[in-house]
C-alpha cells in the first residue's frame, strides 16, 4: 500500500510537468520541424503546400544564408572571449586588491543587466551615431579624428560594434559571478604561494583559474548561447542586418524571412538549422571544456 501510494504520488507531481514540457517546448519543435517540409506564407490557414526537402536544398544553396553563419560564428568568438576574458581580469582586481569600494564597482558594472536590451541597444546606437554620438567627438578631442566612421554604417565595423556593445551588456552579470567563486577560495592557498615566491600573474593562473574552471565552463556555454541567440534584438535595433547584410545573423535572417518576406516555410527551415546548431554547438563546448576538477578541502 505504501509502494502503491509513492507511486501515486510520483505521477500526480510528474505528469502536469511532463504535459507542460510536452506543450511548451517539444511540441513547438514537432510544429517547426513540419512547417519545414512545406512553403507557406503564414497568412492564411490551410494553404500550406508540401515540398519535401527543397527549403533545405535552397538553404544549402543560399549565400545569404552562409554569410549569416559567418556572422554568428564571429559573434560566438568575440563575445564570449571578450566578456570572460574582461569579468575574469575586473574580478580578479576587485578581489584581490580587497578595494574598499568594491559594492560600489559591482553595481556600476552590474547596471547594464537591469536595463532592456532594446533600450541599451538604442543607448549604443546614439553613441555610434556619427555625428551627435559620443565616440567620434572623443575620438576627435584626442586628435584622432581619422579614426572616426559611420561605425554601424561600415560593412567593416557594424558587425563588430554590435559584439562590443553585448560584450558591455554581459560583462557585469559574470563579473558578479566570478567574484563570488574567487572569493569562495580559502585564503590560506594564496598566502601559501606568496610564501613560496609565487607573483600575482603565477597565482591566477595556478590558483584562481583552475579552482574557477567550472564556472568558467558554464559561463561559455551560457555566453555561447547568449551571442547565437541574444543577438536578434541587437541586430534588429542597431543595423537591421546592415549594411548589406554585413550584420545579420542566423535568428535575424530567420525572422526576416518568417515576417518581412512572408515566406514561413522556409523560415521553420532556417530555425530548424539554428536549433541544430545551438545544440551541436553546447554539446561540443561542454565536451571540449571537460577536465578533471580541481577542489580544495
Amino acid at each position: 500500500m505504501k509502494k502503491r501510494n509513492q507511486n501515486i504520488f510520483i505521477v500526480i507531481t510528474t505528469v502536469p510537468a511532463l504535459i507542460f514540457y510536452v506543450a511548451i517546448f517539444l511540441y513547438p519543435i514537432f510544429r517547426a520541424v513540419t512547417m519545414s517540409f512545406y512553403r507557406w506564407s503564414g497568412l492564411t490557414s490551410g494553404t500550406e503546400k508540401f515540398i519535401g526537402l527543397n527549403n533545405f536544398k535552397k538553404l544549402l544553396q543560399d549565400d545569404r544564408f552562409w554569410l549569416t553563419v559567418k556572422n554568428s560564428a564571429v559573434l560566438m568568438i568575440c563575445v564570449p572571449v571578450g566578456v570572460v576574458v574582461l569579468a575574469l581580469l575586473f574580478a580578479a582586481m576587485l578581489t584581490r586588491r580587497k578595494l574598499a569600494e568594491n559594492n560600489l564597482y559591482r553595481t556600476i558594472f552590474f547596471l547594464p543587466n537591469v536595463l532592456s536590451v532594446v533600450v541599451i541597444a538604442m543607448l549604443w546606437q546614439l553613441i555610434y551615431h556619427p555625428t551627435l554620438g559620443i565616440l567620434n567627438t572623443l575620438l576627435e578631442k584626442v586628435g584622432l579624428e581619422s579614426i572616426a566612421r559611420v561605425w554601424l554604417g561600415d560593412a567593416g565595423t557594424a558587425l563588430l560594434c554590435v559584439a562590443a556593445t553585448m560584450i558591455w551588456t554581459s560583462i557585469g552579470y559574470y563579473l558578479v559571478l566570478f567574484m563570488a567563486g574567487i572569493e569562495g577560495i580559502p585564503e590560506q592557498l594564496y598566502e601559501a604561494a606568496v610564501i613560496d615566491g609565487a607573483g600575482e600573474v603565477a597565482q591566477f593562473f595556478n590558483i584562481t583559474l583552475p579552482l574557477l574552471w567550472e564556472i568558467l565552463r558554464v559561463a561559455f556555454i551560457l555566453l555561447i548561447s547568449n551571442a547565437f541567440y541574444g543577438a536578434l534584438v541587437f541586430v534588429q535595433v542597431m543595423t537591421n542586418g546592415g549594411p548589406d547584410n554585413a550584420s545579420l545573423t542566423m535568428p535575424n535572417y530567420m525572422y526576416n524571412m518568417a515576417f518581412q518576406n512572408s515566406n514561413m516555410g522556409y523560415a521553420t527551415a532556417v530555425g530548424v538549422a539554428i536549433f541544430i546548431v545551438g545544440i551541436s554547438l553546447s554539446l561540443i563546448t561542454d565536451r571540449i571544456s571537460k577536465k578533471e576538477t580541481v577542489e580544495f578541502q
